[in-house]
């Protein structure tokens, strides 16, 4: 018994390194593969057990409704590829979007070895360190530049990220939900606090902070009385901080400033729903969206590059076309509205776990973070425990009462 649960918890660090630590590993024409694609790849050798071993993967409906949504997706692709042609940089596209989706496979292989928990556990804690390392670099300009000059200097700050500022702004959205959730078992994991909110404002997205903002807003609705006080203080804190440091990025001059970001986002969206109206219904085939939507028109005669679309709901309708778009995005607020309403989840965890994903689902607007290995790790994993924790119906969710 020792032996296997040393094995699984290796088995579980494993992965998380490779996810929560991306190193570059090669590029393929424009796209840049990291050790998260290898862990999804090192997950083939636990895919038989998953597939033949797991009762419950195949009885569980999420499962199904996933299958049939990566089998849409092939579907589309082929149907585009026959109209279009079929590319190199197209077929690397399509395939990239699909195999992140077997993170749901690695979160219900977790689950199913009953050590879900002890995963989100390591996952917090692991990022920690992250969190640390990011604030020690900080401090470090500070004490060399001051703080004003600080936000000058920032994007020396950028390259140590594990990935763009403002995803990683968002993931640690998720990762405040978590540390909320374990806070209320242990309330040594609320100390871990001190890292996070430091490093979500040094990303200096304001996206991350609408993100977060609305998310506490739904915790306050959904428990008035329990999370009233603390949730109160927490937006006080956020609001009058987030005022102050892009009041003083703005007075420095220092990136764009929000009617131009505005601005911008609109014309992005502008050039790409041109394009979509030539093709409604399936779109691009999975396609890279900026190969499809290159550049977009900032006046009469200048053209600028597209970069991305800044929305992964106009990004999905470019790509996947209408009819996966509605079936995708119906089926995650499905996920959404379980967590949410589930009764006979005692310690809330799935709850917690939805306030992260409505956030996701708020910066989506604003930003791409669905098409993020380092956020999408932990979405899977989340749509992995709605379908674990529906399927036995709170009974076999918790097979260990683990120490947190």
């Amino acid at each position: 018994m020792l032996f296997k649960n040393f094995i699984a918890k290796l088995i579980i660090l494993y992965f998380l390194l490779l996810i929560l630590f991306p190193l570059p590993l090669f590029k393929v024409l424009k796209y840049g593969f990291s050790s998260a694609y290898l862990a999804l790849i090192s997950l083939v050798f636990l895919l038989p057990v998953i597939f033949f071993l797991s009762k419950s993967y195949w009885g569980n409906k999420v499962t199904i409704i996933l299958w049939c949504l990566r089998i849409f997706m092939a579907i589309i692709f082929l149907l585009v590829s026959y109209r279009l042609e079929i590319t190199l940089i197209g077929v690397i596209s399509f395939a990239g979007t699909l195999f992140l989706t077997f993170f749901y496979e690695l979160g219900y292989f977790v689950l199913s070895i009953g050590y879900f928990k002890k995963f989100l556990k390591y996952w917090t804690w692991l990022n920690m360190v992250t969190c640390i390392f990011l604030l020690s670099i900080a401090l470090s300009i500070i004490f060399k530049y001051n703080f004003v000059n600080f936000i000058e200097q920032s994007n020396t700050l950028k390259i140590y990220y594990p990935s763009w500022p403002n995803y990683f702004g968002i993931y640690l959205i998720l990762l405040f939900w978590l540390v909320v959730y374990f806070g209320q078992r242990n309330k040594k994991y609320f100390f871990s606090l001190l890292f996070i909110f430091p490093t979500l404002f040094f990303t200096f997205s304001r996206t991350t902070f609408l993100a977060l903002l609305v998310s506490i807003f739904f915790g306050i609705f959904l428990k008035r009385k329990k999370f009233f006080i603390p949730a109160v203080l927490i937006l006080i804190l956020l609001v009058s901080t987030g005022y102050i440091l892009f009041k003083i990025k703005e007075a420095a001059g220092f990136g764009t400033s929000l009617s131009h970001t505005i601005v911008m986002r609109q014309l992005r969206w502008k050039a790409a729903l041109s394009y979509y109206q030539e093709h409604p219904f399936l779109g691009s085939g999975f396609r890279s969206f900026t190969e499809e939507v290159p550049e977009f028109s900032y006046s009469d005669s200048r053209l600028i590059s597209m970069g991305s679309s800044h929305n992964d709901y106009i990004d999905l309708l470019i790509r996947g076309g209408l009819l996966y778009s509605l079936a995708f995005w119906l089926f995650v607020l499905y996920l959404v509205w379980q967590g949410l309403i589930k009764k006979n989840d005692k310690e809330c965890l799935l709850k917690y776990l939805s306030y992260s994903i409505i956030a996701l689902l708020v910066s989506a607007i604003f930003q791409n973070p669905f098409k993020d290995p380092f956020i999408l790790a932990l979405f899977w994993s989340y749509v992995a425990a709605i379908a674990y924790y529906s399927k036995f119906n709170g009974k076999k969710f918790e097979l260990r009462n683990e120490n947190l």
